[in-house]
């Protein structure tokens, strides 16, 4: 048995709602799901912190807004990843 565990870019434990981003799996399905993972709640987690970042900056000067908006360019689904551990 593995835990697969959706990280993001820093190492952080991906959370989304509604949907588990740590899961406990046999060896043979692993890999199927760890791609599932990293198709669908990675790119919802990203979709849901851009748009709290756009929300965020519609209250911000425009340079801090600039800067703001500025960030969602890093943040990609594709730098996340999934960790296993034996359990």
């Amino acid at each position: 048995m593995l835990e697969l565990r959706l990280v993001d870019g820093n190492g952080h434990t991906v959370t989304v709602p509604f949907i588990d981003t740590v899961l406990k799996v046999d060896d043979a399905s692993a890999d199927a799901v760890a791609q599932l993972l990293l198709e669908g709640p990675a790119k919802t987690h990203v979709a849901h912190v851009h748009c709290l970042i756009r929300e965020h900056a519609e209250g911000l000067s425009p340079v801090e807004r600039e800067l703001s908006l500025a960030r969602i360019r890093s943040i990609r689904a594709s730098d996340y990843r999934v960790t296993r551990h034996a359990v």
